[in-house]
């Protein structure tokens, strides 16, 4: 098992909306950073998933955050063309799965453990640029558990912004 720290079944039944994904977004007009586009809740213990976060964002270039809870086990995250995007965790939110990051930058992955017990699990960068703030990222099927691949970067928050 290898373990990397920076910064300290699936069931077809019929789930309710409510709880799943919440979704809160604000029309920013080109002014100050701390503007956000969009900010999604994803609660996975509840049948929210990462992926149809990604997919409800309208503006890929905007600042834009979701915040995940629970365990997170249903899917491989895929993030593509994203900047300027924010995961971020909620009271110990997990990644079981892996996330594959391509085409995106300034991504922040934020207090998210990624457990990559399961086959395929990794977490892997293809021409993006990725910040691990709080992140740990431990066990995988590989020899590796992170692939940093060409045209990426692998950084810390700091030297991000």
């Amino acid at each position: 098992m290898y373990a990397l720290v920076l910064g300290g079944v699936v069931g077809w039944l019929p789930r309710p909306v409510s709880a799943q994904t919440t979704l809160n977004q604000t029309t920013c007009v080109p002014g100050p950073a701390s503007c956000l586009a969009q900010t999604i809740a994803v609660d996975c213990n509840a049948g929210g998933r990462i992926n149809t976060a990604l997919a409800s964002i309208t503006d890929r270039d905007a600042l834009n955050v979701i915040t995940v809870a629970g365990t997170c086990s249903a899917e491989v995250v895929n993030i593509t063309g994203f900047n300027r995007l924010t995961i971020q965790g909620n009271g110990g939110a997990t990644i079981t799965t892996g996330m594959n990051v391509s085409s995106s930058r300034n991504v922040m992955l934020r207090s998210l453990t990624f457990a990559l017990s399961n086959p395929g699990g990794f977490l892997g960068l293809a021409a993006s640029s990725v910040a691990l703030d709080g992140v740990t990222v431990q066990g995988s099927p590989f020899d590796y558990a992170v692939s940093v691949g060409g045209g990426s970067v692998l950084d810390s928050p700091a030297r991000q912004a």
